[in-house]
């Protein structure tokens, strides 16, 4: 005869085989339950982990804090290519200079018309020709001296035949006159001493006049007389006076030209003003480099320019100063605040949301961490090429498995936190990165994947769901490039896409990597570790299957109920029938007491109701410690006594209470209820209720719809008004659902059979 199974109370895997006996497996049971305690511990320091989850998130998104690109200097031979590491900007200083050079050739020559020359001009000749008729009165005219002194008074020098003119004519009054008119209506129009240059240049002046107010630009200059050109026009006017012969006119026309001057004066400070304000209203010239643009490669000289680049690049390093810290702290700090409220609703019991907190900021650590360092891997693949785009490592960004975030999360919580999880990795990848592209991509594929996840007929089917996140990703390439305007070519887009659609698969693996992990450190149970607790070749099922025969179909059967029942109301199916198949593991160690056992009489005749009692209630214990033994998961073990929560044990209740009666005496009711705690969750409450079904509804003779009716209707009615359901977030509306599917599957499963001639054992044969 084949031995035994090992006894529940020794540790055995629940998904392999015994550990053995002896002393050892205690040591190690002993071990591991020391580690979970700390672990406990720990996780349930929330502010500790927020304040450490802030801490890493900040160094991460701190700018400048990345690995800096070698810095090469001009001349020498780069030992390894280099690509920019983000996008940044840098000032072409040439280029900035070219344009404040030609913004300042732009702005006119200040001259200033003075108006006080031609006043100037008619004074000094009133004065030198009083002083002459004085002269002349006085017989000094033939001094040595009386030339310098003339001189002095006309303002210019006086040449010898003017001179003579002069006194000929006794510095007579009509000559007075007709000098000053000459001048002065010469004055009076724009003379500019340069005005053969500027126009030769092509330049323009601007006029202003002092007195008057009023400011033009000059660009034609023919309405504008040079020196040399106001001299002649005043010869020629004083050549066409008659009254004087040509000699005399000559010599007079002679003293006028000296007597003419510029009359449009070079402002040099205003010029200087104008100038300089356009010089600073020139903008600098910002050049933007994309990220992944080779700045230069291994073995080539460093140019001036890649020199210039290189410094740029590092100049975003001058933003790890306090202020940056500071403020990558703040956000940091304010992620994880908002992580802890939008996790809280996700379970109402502390322990719980500790471990999620604290699952979910591990989730978001490691993949920003993975992205810093898949960034520097993408940039050393494409400084290994040289054709573009494949030598711009921005093109496989998009291959890194971000949804993986959404995916771990939706395979160890449920939807709504998965949901806030990824946002929130979202918005901390578009602050780290400063790609807003990459943050909307990151945010439309990992919701893409919680929906597929959680709407997937079996969740373990993670393949299935990354290549859906990847042509979701595709999608959301084509649709950026097209926002974009289609920049890059067909080339650029067809490898951008299939990133996206490689980043998509990569997340299975990942997820697939990261899970046992994840389950083991924050005591969550995966739907693929579902799956393998529910395979019936189970050593610990097979176990119960041998032993308690009656137990195991019941929980078989309420893993069925219970699993349709969620699908009604979209809880965890998976979860349910997997959780089903252990509630009542506690009932190994004394099978033959439980009902669904039976064989022949009851045990219990020869008991006390309270012995009893306590007997039924014993198997939630002893499930509970041999469930540790085997290593099942906290959230399994969970169903072990919520499924029953505070309910009583009615029938050996009834008996004790009638007993009591009988001898005057009351039965406190404790006594015979279970120890809790009620249900926590749908999925708990779905369980109870589909345990309570199942076991009823083996009592019911020829089954019908109107008696599976009452039984389900009996059952909830009672649930309900027992309190039981009063902790856990079921609705009005999901009980409705459950009602009509525990309906439907129990009608399927005591459908009515046909008759078979020959095999109708309730009849006697002939008969």
């Amino acid at each position: 005869m084949a031995s035994d199974p090992p006894l529940p109370s020794e540790p055995v895997a629940a998904g392999g085989s015994p550990t053995g006996g002896g002393s050892r497996p205690g040591f190690r049971v002993r071990a591991i339950q020391a580690l979970l305690r700390r672990r406990d511990a720990l996780l349930g320091r929330t502010r500790l982990i927020g304040a450490l989850f802030a801490i890493a998130t900040g160094l991460l998104i701190w700018p400048g804090l990345g690995l800096d690109s070698p810095l090469y200097e001009v001349g020498e031979i780069a030992a390894r290519t280099v690509s920019a590491t983000e996008d940044f900007t840098y000032e072409d200083e040439a280029a900035t200079e070219e344009r404040r050079r030609e913004a300042v050739e732009l702005v006119p020559d200040v001259f200033d018309f003075d108006a006080q020359v031609r006043e100037e001009a008619r004074l000094r000749i009133a004065r030198s020709f009083e002083f002459g008729r004085a002269a002349l009165g006085a017989g000094i005219v033939e001094e040595p001296d009386f030339p310098q002194t003339l001189d002095r008074t006309m303002g210019v020098p006086v040449a010898s035949s003017s001179l003579d003119l002069l006194v000929e004519t006794e510095f007579a009054e009509e000559v007075q006159q007709n000098l000053a008119d000459a001048v002065t209506s010469v004055l009076a129009r724009d003379i500019l001493a340069e005005r053969g240059a500027l126009a030769a240049l092509g330049r323009q002046i601007q006029r202003r006049d002092p007195q008057g107010g009023g400011s033009t630009v000059i660009a034609d200059f023919s309405n504008v007389l040079s020196l040399e050109e106001a001299r002649r026009a005043v010869e020629l006017q004083i050549l066409a006076i008659s009254e004087l012969d040509t000699p005399r006119r000559r010599a007079l026309a002679a003293l006028a030209a000296t007597l003419v001057r510029p009359t449009l004066l070079r402002n040099e400070v205003e010029t200087t003003h104008l100038r300089s304000a356009a010089e600073e209203a020139v903008d600098p010239v910002v050049i933007q480099v994309r990220r992944g643009r080779t700045i230069v490669r291994a073995g080539d000289e460093v140019t001036p320019l890649a020199g210039h680049l290189l410094q740029a690049m590092r100049a975003p390093s001058d933003g790890a100063s306090a202020w940056a810290g500071l403020g990558a702290m703040a956000f940091s700090l304010l992620l994880a605040i908002l992580l802890g409220i939008l996790l809280a609703p996700a379970r109402e019991e502390p322990r719980w949301q500790a471990h999620a907190f604290a699952l979910a900021g591990a989730a978001i650590l490691i993949h920003l961490v993975a992205n810093r360092g898949a960034g520097f891997l993408g940039r050393a693949v494409a400084a290994q090429l040289v054709a573009e785009p494949f030598s711009d490592p921005g093109v496989y960004v998009w291959a890194v498995p971000v949804a993986s975030v959404a995916l771990l999360t939706s395979a160890l919580e449920n939807q709504a936190s998965a949901l806030a999880t990824h946002t929130l990795f979202a918005v901390a990848l578009t602050v780290m990165t400063g790609d807003l592209e990459l943050g909307l991509f990151a945010l439309l594929t990992g919701c893409a994947g919680i929906v597929f996840y959680f709407h997937s007929e079996r969740r373990a089917h993670l393949l299935r769901v990354g290549a859906r996140i990847g042509f979701v990703g595709a999608g959301v390439i084509v649709a950026l490039t097209l926002i974009r305007g289609g920049d890059g070519g067909l080339t650029r887009v067809v490898l951008e896409a299939g990133s996206a659609f490689a980043g998509g698969l990569l997340a299975t693996p990942v997820v697939t990597v990261l899970l046992p992990l994840f389950e083991l450190v924050f005591e969550r149970t995966s739907e693929q570790r579902l799956m393998e607790l529910a395979r019936r070749d189970n050593p610990v099922l097979r176990q119960l299957a041998l032993r308690a025969p009656g137990t195991y179909q019941h929980s078989v059967l309420v893993g069925l109920l219970s699993e349709e029942a969620a699908d009604a109301v979209g809880a965890n199916s998976t979860y349910c029938a997997a959780a089903a198949l252990y509630h009542d593991i506690g009932k190994l160690s004394r099978s033959n007491y439980f009902v669904e056992n039976f064989r022949g009489g009851s045990p219990h005749d020869e008991l006390l109701p309270v012995q009893s009692a306590a007997i039924i209630r014993g198997h939630v214990t002893e499930g509970i410690r041999t469930g540790r033994n085997l290593g099942l998961p906290k959230d399994v073990l969970d169903i072990i006594p919520q499924h029953h929560g505070t309910r009583l044990i009615r029938f050996f209740y009834e008996k004790a209470r009638k007993a009591a009666e009988a001898r005057g005496e009351t039965v406190d009711e404790d006594a015979y209820r279970y120890n809790g705690p009620r249900p926590q969750t749908r999925e708990a409450a779905i369980i109870m209720i589909a345990d309570s079904v199942e076991a009823a509804a083996r009592s019911v003779e020829e089954p019908t719809r109107e008696k599976f009716e009452r039984v389900v209707d009996r059952i909830l009615e009672s649930v309900v008004e027992d309190g039981q359901l009063v902790e856990c977030d079921i609705t009005l509306r999901d009980m409705n659902r459950i009602r009509h599917s525990l309906l439907s599957t129990l009608l399927s499963i005591h459908h009515k059979r046909l008759s078979y001639p020959g095999f109708d054992f309730g009849r006697p044969r002939g008969g």
